[in-house]
């Protein structure tokens, strides 16, 4: 899997509009009509404030790492970023949070 992580010009976190730590894209990983892959990306904002999941903390944590040299730092990071996709692919929406998130957007607030 190839996933790009950035941490420059990193959008705010489109639910809570607080700065956002990293942003990560990656692939899709999953299967449509007749178990076909589809073939995409998923963007995330990672937020201390709606990110709470411990694959998130970690990420969180790795970031602010400065004891680390840069190899280590490349390879840690990458390591607790793709335990968080993981989670973020096994990951369903709330329901509730859907509706609100869905009329937020066609009242021009999201």
């Amino acid at each position: 899997m190839r996933a790009t992580i950035t941490r420059r010009d990193i959008p705010n976190c489109q639910r809570c509009n607080e700065p956002g730590i990293l942003h990560i894209s990656y692939p899709t990983g999953s299967s449509g009509a007749e178990d076909q892959p589809c073939h995409g990306h998923l963007e995330h904002v990672l937020c201390s404030q709606c990110d709470t999941d411990l694959a998130a903390i970690c990420v969180v944590e790795a970031v602010c790492d400065t004891s680390l040299t840069d190899e280590d730092y490349e390879r840690h990071l990458i390591d607790v970023v793709m335990a968080w996709i993981q989670v973020l692919r096994s990951s369903r929406p709330d329901p509730t949070q859907l509706d609100q998130d869905v009329d937020k957007y066609f009242r021009g607030v999201l």
